[in-house]
């Protein structure tokens, strides 16, 4: 067992992101890669993104997805406001 699957076999969640999910972001990727992994530990993923693109359905059957710009919002707003949309999304997506 190698030092990260320990470590994440402890783990409650794994949160992991990518400026944009898309069908690239498990192609070869790390965020892929950890996906994979924990879903192999049987440890909850969360999957963080600054948008969504084309093909990021693809990761929610591994991952719980959540996003600071969703499709069709406005961007400089949703900068403006992106660390309390994570946190409330990653809250909202672990149901706390």
């Amino acid at each position: 067992m190698s030092r990260f699957e320990s470590k994440l076999k402890k783990a409650a969640v794994v949160i992991t992101g990518e400026g944009r999910i898309d069908a690239t972001s498990l192609q070869g990727k790390a965020t892929g890669a950890i996906l994979r992994r924990a879903a192999a530990c049987g440890v909850p993923a969360a999957l963080i993104g600054g948008c969504r693109g084309e093909g990021a359905e693809a990761a929610e059957a591994l991952a719980m997805l959540t996003s600071y710009c969703p499709e069709g919002e406005d961007r400089a707003a949703a900068l403006d406001e992106a660390a309390k949309k994570l946190i409330d999304g990653i809250a909202d997506k672990l149901g706390m």
